[in-house]
Order: structure tokens, then C-alpha cells, then sequence
């Protein structure tokens, strides 16, 4: 196919956007899902379990240039971008979006230039859950991550709760307990909106994945729910929305 033969092309301002958003899918996946529509570049996948998902939606506005053809969604291999854009800097990068290929170049001094096999999707849309909480508020994410890496190697869980207006985050062992109750009034607990009183745990493993991939601009949104997915909802870049579920640990 010819350079002149493409599907889409855009200009993302800066290209460690691309980097760090491939960075957070890595956490869950080897393969990146690119949906490129009219209006904006989205990145959605789901576990090979299929018990976590990543939504990063990368609006228009975020391109220098935005020329979309046809629309379409591509896959390519995360570690092969990544190595590629090891070296990625804050100068705009062009994305060429062919059948087969994907054509990229960082518009830095030296200009880096490089392609990528990009294969179609064989899956339908990926739709985001479709759920309604009632257990919703903002916090640091550094609050979350300190009781993972404290559980992390010990406990296989990490348990969220709601009581008396308060939320308190914990992971436990046969010989350890470690606990952080966020609340109002220590400024910890943010926009808090619970209608009731409740708890879940989940798979501290594989939060941890994610934690360590994601760096939000500021505070994170969490909503969780007895036996209901955990929500972690945050901007990766300005403007740029990231969500992550993880399915709630059902007690038998």
C-alpha cells in the first residue's frame, strides 16, 4: 500500500502521551486496541481473564492535525511500540494509520521515524460496564498504592468499606493487618457520595499493575460496590480521561 493510501492521519501534540497511555494498557495487556473515529483515538482492551479493562479516550482537540478517512481499529504489539518510543520526546509525533501498517514520526531534531505491523481487530466493539453505584468519591492515588505495595507479596486482596460517612482501604494476612481511613475532615476523602453502607475486595495483584503504570494529573475518582466492579477514573494527560475496572472478588 502507498503512503497516499491511508485510512487516517493524525498529529498528537506530544508524544509521550502515546507513550504513557500504551505504558497503563501494558499493565493488563500485550496488545493495544487503536479505535480511530471522527472524533477521537481510543484505547479500550480488556485482560486475557477478562476481569479488567483500561479505557483511555484521546480526544480531537488533543491533535495538532486530525484527517480520519475511514474509521477503523487496529491492534499492534504494545512492547514493540513502547521499545519504539523509548526515546519518545515532547515534540509532536504524525500517526499514518494504513490497513497493515502503522507509519510514525516524532517531529523532534533529529526527527525520529518508525512503522509498526498493525493487524484488525477481530472483536465487536468492546462496551464499557454498564453499572450504577451508589459508593463514589475522590482521593489521592498514592493512598491506594501505599496499601498495596504494604499488602503486595502478603495478601492476595485489598478490601474497600464504607461506615459512618468514612472509607476505609485495607489488606490483611494471617499475621498482618495494615489499614488507611479516609475521611472529610482530614481532607483525605473528597466528594464523597455514598447512599449506602458496603464493602468489596480485589485482586491486589493486579491493581498493583495498574498503580504502578498510571501517574494521574491529580486526584482519582473510586466508586465501588458490593460484588460490583471497582471504578478508578482519572486524566493521564490534560484533557484525556483514563477508566479502569477490575471485577469485585466474589466471597463463596
Amino acid at each position: 500500500m502507498s503512503s497516499e493510501e491511508f485510512e487516517s492521519k493524525v498529529v498528537l501534540k506530544d508524544s509521550e502521551i502515546l507513550r504513557d497511555a500504551l505504558k497503563v494498557v501494558s499493565s493488563i495487556s500485550d496488545e493495544a486496541p487503536i479505535k480511530v473515529s471522527k472524533d477521537s483515538v481510543i484505547l479500550r482492551t480488556l485482560d486475557l481473564s477478562e476481569v479488567s479493562m483500561i479505557d483511555i479516550v484521546i480526544p480531537s482537540q488533543s491533535f495538532e492535525e486530525y484527517e480520519v478517512k475511514n474509521e477503523n481499529a487496529y491492534v499492534i504489539k504494545v512492547e514493540d511500540a513502547l521499545k519504539l518510543l523509548k526515546h519518545a520526546t515532547k515534540n509532536p509525533i504524525a500517526l499514518t494509520f494504513q490497513q497493515n501498517k502503522l507509519l510514525a514520526e516524532i517531529r523532534s531534531s533529529p526527527p525520529r521515524k518508525f512503522s509498526l505491523s498493525v493487524f484488525q481487530s477481530e472483536k465487536k466493539d468492546l462496551p464499557l460496564p454498564k453499572v450504577s453505584y451508589k459508593i463514589s468519591f475522590k482521593t489521592e492515588l498514592d493512598i491506594i498504592k501505599e496499601v498495596v505495595e504494604v499488602g503486595k507479596g502478603r495478601s492476595d486482596r485489598i478490601e474497600f468499606e464504607t461506615k459512618n460517612g468514612k472509607v476505609k482501604i485495607s489488606t490483611k494476612s494471617e499475621d498482618m493487618v495494615y489499614e488507611v481511613e479516609l475521611s472529610s475532615e482530614d481532607g483525605t476523602l473528597k466528594e464523597p457520595n455514598i447512599e449506602e453502607e458496603g464493602s468489596a475486595k480485589y485482586d491486589i495483584g493486579r491493581i498493583y499493575q495498574f498503580i504502578s503504570s498510571f501517574k494521574p494529573l491529580s486526584d482519582v475518582s473510586i466508586n465501588f460496590g458490593k460484588d460490583l466492579p471497582l471504578k478508578i477514573s482519572g486524566e493521564i494527560w490534560e484533557g484525556i480521561p483514563l477508566n479502569y475496572f477490575l471485577a469485585a472478588l466474589v466471597e463463596e
